[in-house]
């Protein structure tokens, strides 16, 4: 009887060890389950939007709708909202990189932002991320479509090296995405004046002068030893605008800084071109001579 009450005690014991191993088994599960479910449960931004923007097309446009408006679960667990940025590269479409943050936090209830890039090259495409936070560690996320400004990439005076611009020699544009083809004033207005105040304005409009509209670009800052203008054409080429003198100018020298046009837009007809001379600088330095 001893013995087999003794072997009645040890089994009961294991017995109770093995359910005390398998009851915290089943406890750590549920946390850990419990743990994914809630984060989960962190509403994602919906509705997300983006557009070339700002004033001089210089900025990236976003609009969305906080995760802090969805009525499950309550109470809403988003605290706050952060933006990310990654580098698109430069290719035909964007391939999105490493994401950091991009400014300050913002409000729960934030639904727009306008971004200008950050330390990203402006010619690149622009990622953006809204991150929904909480005040546990749990995020949760969704990406915009990335966003690419229209920006000259070169410009290029080619002529004969008499320094003068002639008949037949062109001054060529490259953009870093393909432009629209589209009804332009094609004459090229030169202004005389030195790297300080010299101008050469391209499909300018009315009278030739500094202040004259144009609808392709205006160089600024260059050497141009009259006032006066010349007819053009006007050809494009995917990125690239061709604009070729069909009568003699005045002498000109390939300094100056070249600015676009808003007139000038993306192949689909957006965005328009950024025209921002600051904060991020679409502009670029003519090369080449006539």
């Amino acid at each position: 009887m001893a013995v087999a009450a003794a072997l009645a005690l040890v089994a009961g014991i294991v017995l109770a060890v093995a359910h005390a191993t398998g009851a915290f088994a089943l406890f750590s599960a549920e946390t850990e389950n419990a743990g994914t479910v809630a984060g989960g449960w962190i509403p994602p931004p919906t509705g997300l939007s983006s557009s070339v923007g700002g004033g001089s097309n210089s900025q990236a446009a976003l609009s969305w709708t906080s995760g802090h408006s969805a009525s499950q679960p309550s109470p809403n667990p988003v605290t706050g909202q952060q933006l990310q940025i990654a580098d698109g590269g430069t290719g035909a479409s964007a391939s999105c990189g490493s994401y950091a943050d991009e400014g300050a936090a913002l409000s729960a209830t934030a639904t727009s932002a306008n971004d200008s890039g950050g330390a990203l090259p402006v010619a690149d495409w622009w990622c953006y991320r809204m991150v929904s936070t909480s005040a546990s560690a749990w995020t949760t996320s969704a990406d915009f479509a990335p966003v690419r400004l229209l920006v000259p990439l070169s410009v290029v005076f080619s002529g004969n090296g008499n320094g003068k611009l002639d008949n037949t020699e062109t001054i060529t544009i490259t953009f870093d995405q393909p432009v629209a083809s589209v009804a332009i004033n094609k004459g090229i207005c030169q202004v005389k004046g030195t790297a300080a105040n010299g101008f050469v304005i391209l499909g300018f409009t009315g009278t030739c002068r500094s202040t004259s509209a144009y609808s392709i670009g205006k160089i600024s800052g260059i050497t141009v030893g009259k006032t006066g203008s010349s007819t053009a054409s006007v050809s494009v080429s995917g990125a690239v605008v061709t604009i070729k003198a069909t009568a003699g100018g005045q002498n000109v020298t390939a300094d100056g800084t070249f600015v676009t046009a808003a007139a000038v837009t993306g192949s689909g007809g957006s965005p328009a071109a950024c025209t921002s001379a600051s904060a991020p600088t679409c502009t670029v330095g003519p090369s080449g001579g006539f």
